[in-house]
Parts: structure tokens; C-alpha cells; sequence
């Protein structure tokens, strides 16, 4: 695990916004680390996005999606719907 800016000071390098345009370090860390993914969220933990293996972004407008899917997915097969 490599963190990035995580020391809870109030104090950011960049717009701490989990947009593309602001996570070029995250993106580079996870390449050159040969990482499987980078985590990344606001100041107030409410929007997450990740960067994917190739240093792609995988937008906070997705996360919700696809969380919604995978739990979606268990409780159709649990129930049988």
C-alpha cells in the first residue's frame, strides 16, 4: 500500500476533488508501482473513485453504479428474483 496525501491537516497539494484532471499523481503512483488499483476520495469521504491497473480513471459517477450492481446482483441470486 502506497498513501498520498493522507496526514488529515486540512492541507492539499492539489483540488482535492476526485476529478481527472487532478489525480495525474495518483495515476503515475499506480503505474510505476505496477499497483492493481488507487483509491481516492473528497475531503468529507462522500465521493470515491479509483484508477484502474492501466492508470485510467474509473469517476466517482460509476462507483455508486457499479456498487449498486454487484450488491444488486447478490441479494437476485440470495432471493431468487
Amino acid at each position: 500500500m502506497v498513501e498520498l496525501y493522507c496526514t488529515p491537516d486540512g492541507n492539499f497539494p492539489h483540488n482535492p476533488e476526485p476529478l481527472k484532471e487532478h489525480l495525474g499523481e495518483l495515476c503515475n503512483q499506480v503505474l510505476s508501482h505496477k499497483a492493481d488499483f488507487g483509491i481516492v476520495v473528497d475531503p468529507d469521504v462522500d465521493r470515491l473513485a479509483f484508477v484502474d491497473e492501466k492508470g485510467e480513471m474509473f469517476g466517482e459517477e460509476y462507483t455508486l453504479v457499479a456498487c449498486a450492481d454487484y450488491v444488486l446482483s447478490k441479494r437476485i441470486r440470495q432471493y431468487g428474483l
